[in-house]
């Protein structure tokens, strides 16, 4: 049994003897007074194997170890400069809106000494601060109110490309609010006039509709699709020739006194920021019919 052990195991056998043989022949060195034994040859020889795996491990989890501390260093500078890229885009957007509200301002500007030019009186400067939501936002809210002189059936005008326009008149004040009827409104009514023939009527309001209607211009007048349509002398509300809109369409019906008329508003109400209020007084025969209500 033990020469059959010994005979299924020979290669490995014969390799521990060649081992051993090498590290006898290591270990044993000749001198002047015979062979000697070199313990420390001999233990070199056994250890060095595992230092060498030892240090090879040694420097592969190191390495692992100084990749992770790489890879947090540069999570914190990318997480940084992600940072400051945002900080930066805040402060351009912050820049872009300043410039926008200078341009505003610089028109407004423009449009208040107009106004002062053209109607003889300081107007109120004034921005939109909310929409009454009780008349289907139709109702527009400015942040001036009788505290700074504002009263009820003022004109309120815009300025839009260049040029003011209508937008509607104070309804009610507040010490530090007022609210304004655009023209719009179903309940508004305006004196008007189509520039280029000087023919009269009245422009009123149509709600949630995009276009007023004109009406009163007898059929046997000319109007075309573009015509220039303004605030009438005769307006006992509304100073004279104030920008209201352009016809968009002209329809006539047999038989009918009066031109079905459509006209699109200057001013777009939604791009409104800076509005400006006339102080006119309405005429007495006005101040007496509000008295009436």
């Amino acid at each position: 049994m033990l020469s059959l052990f010994f005979y299924k195991r020979r290669k490995v056998l014969v390799l521990i003897i060649l081992l051993l043989i090498s590290v006898l022949f290591m270990a044993f060195s000749s001198s002047s007074t015979g062979f000697t034994v070199n313990v420390k040859k001999v233990f070199q020889t056994i250890v060095y194997p595992f230092q060498y795996v030892f240090s090879k491990v040694w420097d592969f989890f190191a390495d692992i170890f100084r990749s992770i501390t790489q890879i947090r260093q540069y999570r914190n500078k990318l997480e940084e400069t992600q940072a400051r890229l945002q900080k930066m885009s805040k402060t351009y957007q912050e820049i872009e809106e300043l410039k926008n509200q200078i341009k505003v301002l610089k028109k407004a500007l423009g449009l208040k000494e107009h106004l002062q030019k053209k109607y003889s009186q300081d107007p109120v400067a004034a921005r939109v601060i909310s929409q009454d939501p009780h008349n289907g936002y139709l109702t527009l809210i400015l942040n001036k109110g009788s505290k700074q002189g504002i009263k009820k059936n003022m004109i309120v005008v815009g300025y839009f490309k260049g040029r003011d326009g209508v937008i509607g008149r104070v309804i009610e004040t507040t010490p530090f609010t007022s609210k304004v009827m655009p023209i719009h409104d179903k309940a508004s009514n305006i004196g008007a006039m189509i520039s280029r023939t000087r023919v009269t009527g009245i422009i009123e309001g149509r709600g949630r509709r995009k276009l007023l209607e004109l009406t009163y211009i007898p059929s046997s007048e000319t109007v075309k699709k573009g015509d220039l349509v303004v605030t009438s002398p005769e307006s006992d509300l509304f100073v004279p020739g104030l920008l209201i809109g352009y016809v968009e369409s002209v329809k006539e019906f047999q038989g009918a006194f009066h031109k079905k008329i459509l006209v699109k508003p200057y001013i777009q109400y939604n791009k409104i920021e800076i509005v400006f209020i006339l102080k006119k007084t309405p005429s007495k025969y006005v101040q007496r019919l509000e008295k009436n209500k």
